[in-house]
């Protein structure tokens, strides 16, 4: 009876805590991102926003066992008052797991330039999640969110 007991306890943990399953395919939602953030954020201009409403939505990511890989669309966005056109990308990266509670999944992810980072996927339920857009650090001083949608 102790052994079951111990059993039950070291394993509960497991499952109270554990967050939606992160691996598959993950489309950018341009509705969802602007959704929250345009009453979220009010210290960009109307340019910003233009911009971030013309670049939330192009973008899928598949997430495997130890690959991440980004699908760029090509785009045509406004950029500092000028159209600008982004050719379609695909970009592999090397992640690996490092901790999950019942929202939320942390992940190190190796980015072009060799450096380690880590990524936050925030989950709203099993087939949506955000990121912060600001973890980039020239974008550190905002309150953006960009949302995912489950494809597969």
């Amino acid at each position: 009876m102790k052994f079951a007991l111990t059993i039950f306890i070291l394993a509960f943990p497991l499952f109270a805590w554990s967050a939606p399953d992160y691996r598959g395919k993950w489309k950018s939602s341009s509705e969802l991102s602007s959704e929250f953030n345009e009453p979220n954020e009010p210290r960009l201009n109307e340019d910003q926003w233009r911009f971030f409403r013309e670049f939330f939505g192009h973008i899928t990511v598949e997430y495997g066992e130890k690959i991440v890989t980004v699908y760029e669309e090509k785009r045509t966005y406004t950029l500092n008052g000028k159209q600008e056109t982004s050719d379609a990308a695909e970009h592999v990266y090397q992640y690996e797991y490092v901790a999950e509670d019942d929202t939320k999944v942390v992940l190190r992810q190796k980015g072009e330039d060799g450096v380690w980072q880590l990524e936050i996927l925030h989950f709203v339920n099993e087939n949506t999640y955000w990121v912060y857009v600001g973890s980039d650090p020239k974008l550190s001083f905002m309150n953006i969110r960009e949302y995912f949608v489950r494809v597969e």
